[in-house]
């Protein structure tokens, strides 16, 4: 099929789709329910798709008023090689323990198992908070991990032999040590029997209850809540407290590429990501579970504390965010700007508008098009007259920069 985006003479409107997954805020609660035409049902309204995702591509409006799939729009060879994403994260259930694998395992997994691996492709994302987020990214420091075996003494019955030896070292000052005790203190709690994580969890909650005071009450609230949604026996609660835990602001970034273990706990962010499905689960959750898989592709080397994306302010009103990618940019215009030149010169462009209103216009034409919360505009590759404008509104600019690796 041959693209025929390019017969259009103004950037076309983009209506996403919305995902109904157990953890999403419910019905009007959901930050995704401003996005929807009619009455807003009282379920759980957790991802907004906007891409060519086969699993569920956004729908193109034609000026004429007619929908088609954006799949029906753009050939294969020019399919948007990035998804742009709204979650909305109900705090009952969070998302799983979960990470994403390379390009090279990514093929792997697929060719073994397509189903719980529906794509041969990568997945790095950046998530950017549109309400205080909070998630687990990572593995603690080995300083981090001997405080928390002296906040949680009950967490060393889940360790090995081996753990506690390495625990019991006075540094650590080689990487290959720093390393095993990472992994260690990871793979013994997300790989335990549910019957010794019912132990040390009720042992952990009962303590508190007694009326000990949590050095971070903010875990064991995490750990309270989730447990009552997948029981004590979860392995994903023990290893919740290993992993660090990270609130961003709005307009914080973080990114996540693959091979790090993550979990997104609360909130709400936009996410724009590689064109992929593929998801490692590990723990809470009720979905296909991989464990051995996520151990094994784990980089469990030190890298640092969890640091956001760096962003740049351009005089122009844009805000750049640096990302590691080679198949999208984003950018964001902050509110309050007017007259933003856009140019699409590298590739196929997805506009998001959020939280107010914005004006697309065309320099030299009457040409326009009104913005409100959740709307959403396809622009096609080299366009260079048009201007953005904004009121309240925040709006996102994903761009195309190759095909998808």
């Amino acid at each position: 099929m041959s693209d025929s985006l390019s017969q259009f003479k103004w950037p076309l409107r983009l209506v996403g789709q919305p995902q109904s997954y157990s953890w999403g805020k419910v019905g009007k609660a959901s930050r995704i329910a401003p996005f929807l035409e009619g009455e807003v049902a009282e379920g759980p309204l957790a991802e907004y798709w906007l891409g060519c995702h086969p699993k569920a591509p956004a729908q193109v409006i034609l000026p004429e008023g007619a929908r088609l799939s954006i799949n029906d729009i753009l050939s294969p060879s020019s399919a948007l090689p990035f998804m742009l994403k709204v979650l909305s994260i109900n705090p009952q259930f969070g998302l799983s323990i979960q990470s994403h694998p390379d390009t090279v395992r990514a093929r792997e997994l697929h060719a073994r198992d397509p189903k719980n691996y529906p794509d041969p492709f990568h997945k790095p994302e950046v998530g950017v908070a549109l309400s205080d987020v909070k998630l687990v990214y990572d593995i603690k420091s080995p300083e981090n991990l001997r405080d928390l075996i002296h906040a949680y003494p009950e967490l060393a019955e889940l360790l090995s032999k081996d753990t506690k030896g390495l625990l019991d070292l006075k540094s650590w000052d080689g990487e290959e040590t720093s390393t095993a005790l990472r992994r260690g203190f990871f793979v013994d709690c997300i790989s335990a029997e549910p019957t010794r994580v019912v132990e040390v969890i009720s042992k952990i909650l009962g303590r508190f209850d007694a009326g000990y005071e949590p050095e971070s009450p903010e875990e064991i609230s995490i750990i309270r809540r989730l447990s009552s949604t997948y029981g004590c026996g979860d392995p994903g609660l023990p290893a919740l407290l290993v992993m660090n835990l990270v609130t961003l602001k709005p307009g914080d970034a973080l990114f996540i590429g693959p091979n790090v273990p993550h979990a997104y706990l609360d909130g709400d962010l936009v996410e724009c990501m590689a064109c992929s499905d593929n998801v490692i689960r590990a723990g809470l959750t009720t979905k296909y579970r991989d464990v051995a898989t996520l151990v094994s592709t784990t980089d469990f080397a030190f890298k640092g504390e969890p640091r956001f994306v760096e962003t740049r302010e351009m005089l122009n009103g844009f805000t750049e965010f640096s990302l590691a990618v080679n198949e999208f940019s984003l950018s964001a215009i902050r509110p309050g700007f007017k007259g933003v030149s856009l140019e699409t010169r590298f590739g196929h462009s997805v506009i998001f508008c959020v939280g107010g209103r914005a004006e697309l216009h065309e320099r030299g034409s009457r040409a326009k098009t009104t913005l409100v919360d959740g709307s959403a505009i396809l622009v096609p590759e080299g366009y260079s007259n048009l201007e953005i404008s904004t009121e309240a509104a925040q709006v996102f600019v994903a761009q195309a920069r190759g095909a998808r690796i």
